[in-house]
Order: structure tokens, then C-alpha cells, then sequence
């Protein structure tokens, strides 16, 4: 089976397995959830299974399972078996004319003439191999109103042995009639087991896995965006600066330290959730030898997870919520418990 490097997904799994093991593969799927959380592996596995030469379930040996799942390595970036297309937002920039010849620009959006031109010209004709043709869309909310309803006809009534995977992090922002025409297979947040075994073997450190597992939330690929030496210096700098500022947490201190929430509601958020991770490492190195120390530690890590989840309500002010946490860290003893 091929979806064993799909991790932290089992629902998702299960209903692309039983569709294969049956038979009953539908003929569009929309795999949403956040980025990062394996959506497009597990597309790439689903099509490698459907193209196999050798299995119903996918061999991942075949030379056909080997080509659904390997890049070329000159752009387009895209498969090498000809019966898996990819498709995204800018990957065909340098083959793509529009009406007048000129280069199709994709800035914002996925074109209709990436439709026009690597879809429909392949949709109506059986598949170069095998019994399949999988067309993988890769950021499918940023097709435009055009690309969106050049789609649509061929969702509505496809050739047989043809798929759609349309991958989504925003599924409110498709056309309801391509929505209600594509079957969802949800992805969930990762389990943090998993973030760190896949951050691990991305080369993340131990010292640094903490709080970058953290701040992904569950995606592994915004847990790398936030590893950014200059970021992270940012963040360290915070949380120094805060337990600093609850160490002596007079109402004056915290509220100076409040005043210098900015206006990015995001990067406030990121630097209350690596104070969360310090706290938590702290305490699980002092469970043994300093259980007292370690629960305080605790109800800190729980406090800061509290303000984070506040500063992402729009009713909530970053000001007052890290005016508080000054003030809360300070009389649950957190901050001093880092000095014992």
C-alpha cells in the first residue's frame, strides 16, 4: 500500500484505501485542511496507486509507480508519468500564451489558459498508459472565475479512468458548484508526534524543536517558516524580555510591557507561543528533581496558551492580554521558577 509515508492522517487514509481496495475511486476529490499537513503527498500516493501498472492498491515498485511520484528536475517541476498532471498557481509561466500570444500572467490566480491549454487538450483522450489519468490541482481556491468554469464541464461529466485532486487550505473560497461536484477528504492539524519526527528529519534540532512544533500548530511547513534565524532571535529576545518584566510584576512593568505589543496580531501570537514551548521544555527537564518547580513552570505554559488563543480573537487587545500574562506569570511563580 502507498500511504505509508502519509503520517498523522488516518481518516484520510482509510477513505482513499477503501475507494482504492473497492474499485469505486470517484472521479474528483477536494483533500482540504491547513497547509503542510501531507494533503499533496497523499494526492501524489493516491494518483501513484491509480496509475500502477502492476496493482490495484499501488505496488510502489513498478516503473509506472515510480514515475507518478518523481519530479523532473527542469521546469515545469512536474511528473514524469505522463497520466499525472500537475497543475498550480504560475507552474507553467513559461509555456502558458494567452489569446494574444503574449505570456499568460499568474500572479494571483490560476488561469483559464492553464485549463485551456494543459488540460483540456488531454481530458477528452484516453490515457497514454494504463487505465488512468490523474490531474492534481495544487492550490485549487486560487483558480480564477474563468480556470474555475472551464473546470467545471469537465468535473460534471469526465471520461472515464479521468481523476481531479483538488488540494485546498480554503475551501470557502471555491466555486459552490465545483465544491458539489468533488468529494471532501478532510486533513487534520498534525498530531505534535508526529511534527517532530517529520521536523527531525528535516534537520530541525533538538534545542529548537520545542517551539518551532509550537508555532507549526500542526504543519510542518509553517513550523519552517518560523525557523528564520532573524525571527528567531526576535522571539527569543521576548521571552527574556517578559520573564524579566514578571520577575518584578508591579501593574506599572506589566503595562509597559503590554505598550509594546505591535500592531501584527500574528507575530504577537508567534512570540507568546515560543515563551509557551520554553515553559514547557523547562518544566519537563525539572519534573524529576524539582516537581514543584515543574508544575509552576506548568501553569505558565497553560497561561501563555490562554493569551495566544486571545490575541487570534479580533475582539481581543494584544495590549491588555500581555499586560496580564505579565501579571499572571508572575504571581503563579513561572517566571521565578525558571531561576531555581
Amino acid at each position: 500500500m502507498s500511504f505509508a509515508s502519509v503520517l498523522g492522517q488516518p481518516t484520510a487514509v482509510e477513505t482513499l484505501e477503501r475507494a482504492l481496495t473497492s474499485k469505486r475511486a470517484h472521479h474528483a476529490y477536494r483533500f482540504e485542511g491547513p497547509a503542510g499537513v501531507g494533503k499533496e503527498l497523499a494526492a501524489f500516493r493516491f494518483a501513484q496507486a491509480l496509475v500502477c501498472t502492476e496493482s490495484d492498491i499501488g505496488c510502489e515498485r513498478c516503473d509506472a509507480c515510480r514515475r507518478a511520484i518523481t519530479l523532473s528536475e527542469s521546469k515545469p517541476n512536474v511528473p514524469l508519468h505522463p497520466d499525472v498532471v500537475l497543475l498550480g498557481r504560475g507552474l507553467y509561466a513559461d509555456l502558458l500564451r494567452d489569446d494574444r500570444g503574449k505570456k499568460a500572467e499568474e500572479k494571483n490566480e490560476i488561469s483559464i489558459q492553464q485549463i485551456r491549454q494543459i488540460v483540456l487538450p488531454q481530458v477528452g483522450f484516453a490515457p497514454s498508459e494504463g487505465d488512468a489519468r490523474v490531474f492534481i490541482v495544487r492550490g485549487a481556491d486560487e483558480l480564477g472565475t474563468g480556470a474555475a468554469n472551464a473546470l467545471l464541464k469537465t468535473l460534471e461529466e469526465p471520461r472515464p479512468g479521468t481523476h481531479f485532486i483538488l488540494l485546498t487550505s480554503r475551501p470557502d473560497r471555491l466555486l459552490p458548484t465545483i465544491r458539489s461536484r468533488s468529494i471532501p477528504v478532510r486533513f487534520a492539524a498534525l498530531p505534535t508526534k508526529v511534527m517532530q519526527k517529520l521536523l527531525l528529519e528535516a534537520g530541525v534540532g533538538e534545542t529548537e524543536l520545542d517551539e518551532l512544533v509550537a508555532l507549526g500548530e500542526g504543519s510542518v511547513s509553517a513550523a519552517l517558516e518560523h525557523r528564520d534565524s532573524e525571527l528567531a532571535g526576535k522571539r527569543r529576545a521576548f521571552v527574556e524580555a517578559i520573564l524579566r518584566a514578571a520577575r518584578t510584576p508591579s501593574p506599572g512593568v506589566a503595562a509597559a510591557f503590554g505598550e509594546q505589543a505591535g500592531p501584527d496580531r500574528g507575530q504577537t501570537r508567534a512570540y507568546v507561543l515560543s515563551l509557551a514551548a520554553h515553559l514547557a521544555r523547562a518544566a519537563r527537564e525539572r519534573v524529576a528533581r524539582q516537581p514543584d518547580r515543574a508544575a509552576e513552570l506548568a501553569a505558565g505554559h497553560d497561561l501563555a496558551l490562554e493569551v495566544a488563543s486571545e490575541i487570534e480573537t479580533a475582539n481581543a487587545s494584544p495590549t491588555l492580554s500581555l499586560t496580564r500574562l505579565v501579571l499572571d506569570l508572575g504571581s503563579s511563580g513561572a517566571a521565578r521558577a525558571l531561576d531555581a
